[in-house]
């Protein structure tokens, strides 16, 4: 008898011992190995973009690289912060979106494109400006006192608003409190500078540097510089023809006289053969020819200026995210002034890929990406990752 209980104990202790091996293996095992099994291979994945040099790859969206490298029973998102996204959505006035896109043509930065989706959008027409706008432009617009608090509301969302006005005629005061402006009356000056080289406070000369001046071959093959043109070819796939006889190579270095006298670096920064050059500006002391109104000074971030009027004289301001920049004519530099001032103001999380609303169980590995060498930029690549099945 006693030998028969010995038994039954025995019997009910494996069973026992059974159900808690099989409740062990189905959900705490699995779900404590699928956490560092993802992290692990995020790590691993961030390790090999940077050996193989492939961070550029992932800002045009090519993720060819994070394909081959995980299982393919993992799914991933990724975000990336340090960089304007790839694709900036600007809405305008109709009656001036075909104008705005010939300022916001594509930029091309540190082996990156930086490109502007210009969208018509009435300000009027809607109670709330859309978060589905990165930034507004609006040219020679004159309703600033009816939408003001919906401009005011549009900047607290950390938005931008770009406006474009030449102040001769206008003393509208809501204007001039949304961009921050007093009104002057000076003298013509020849030239405007830009006020100082400080990106923590205002990013727009960075920009303006890295950007540089693009020249489309196929619509309009001229390089419009300090208000003069300048006829661009490329003759071979490697060289750009200058003026119709001047041919440099890629990544040459030539000068100039600047509008102030002063000789004035460029770089061949890169060439596509037929299709599209551009320039990069090499000296910080950049001029500018005084395109400003003479009639306003800034209250706040003065970009371009001239200092030897008392207050100085200014071209271009900033008011937190809204920029003022008086009307210009054609010039390649305005327009990078344009796209720097916007870029450098939308430097926040992207997400290049999102991931689905409800995923569980996924986790996230980041790492910091050094580009160069157009300008500086510093990136954080954060990598989700989380199992299909």
């Amino acid at each position: 008898m006693k030998g028969f209980v010995y038994m039954l104990e025995i019997a009910i202790a494996s069973i026992l011992l059974t159900v808690v091996l099989v409740i062990f293996f189905t959900t705490g095992v699995k779900v404590n190995w699928e956490r560092p099994d993802l992290i692990a291979i995020g790590n691993n994945v961030l390790q090999r973009i940077r050996l193989e040099n492939s961070a550029t790859d992932i800002l045009n969206n090519n993720f060819t690289l994070i394909d081959k490298t995980k299982p393919p029973n993992i799914k991933f998102a990724m975000r990336v912060s340090g960089t304007p996204k790839n694709n900036i959505s600007v809405g305008c006035n109709a009656t001036d979106c075909n104008y705005v896109r010939t300022i916001l043509s594509p930029a091309y930065v540190n082996g990156h494109w930086v490109n502007f989706t210009v969208i018509n959008f009435n300000p009027a027409a809607f109670t709330t400006i859309s978060d589905s706008f990165d930034a507004i432009v609006l040219v020679n617009y004159t309703d600033y006192s009816s939408q003001k608090t919906k401009f005011q509301d549009y900047l607290s969302r950390n938005k931008v608003i770009v406006g474009i006005n030449g102040t001769v005629n206008n003393s509208n005061t809501d204007f001039n409190q949304i961009f921050n402006l007093s009104p002057l009356t000076q003298t013509n000056l020849a030239t405007l500078n830009f006020s100082s080289y400080n990106p923590s406070l205002d990013g727009t000369m960075k920009y303006f540097f890295g950007f540089g001046f693009d020249v489309n071959l196929v619509s309009d093959p001229y390089w419009y510089i300090w208000e003069n043109k300048i006829s661009v070819s490329t003759p071979t796939p490697t060289t750009v023809r200058l003026g119709g006889f001047i041919n440099f190579p890629e990544g040459q270095i030539f000068s100039t006289n600047g509008p102030d006298g002063s000789s004035q670096f460029f770089k061949v920064k890169k060439i596509w053969y037929n299709s599209r050059v551009e320039f990069q500006p090499l000296n910080l002391s950049f001029p500018f020819k005084n395109f400003s109104e003479q009639n306003v000074t800034a209250n706040g971030f003065k970009i371009l200026m001239n200092t030897s009027a008392n207050p100085p004289i200014v071209g271009m301001s900033s008011n937190g995210n809204a920029i003022w920049i008086s009307d210009f004519p054609r010039s390649d530099e305005y327009r990078t002034l344009v796209k720097a001032a916007i870029a450098s103001r939308l430097l926040g999380r992207w997400e290049l890929i999102s991931p689905p609303q409800g995923t569980v169980n996924s986790v996230s590995s980041s790492s910091f990406f050094t580009l160069c060498c157009d300008m500086p930029e510093s990136l954080e690549y954060m990598l989700i990752l989380w199992y299909s099945i």
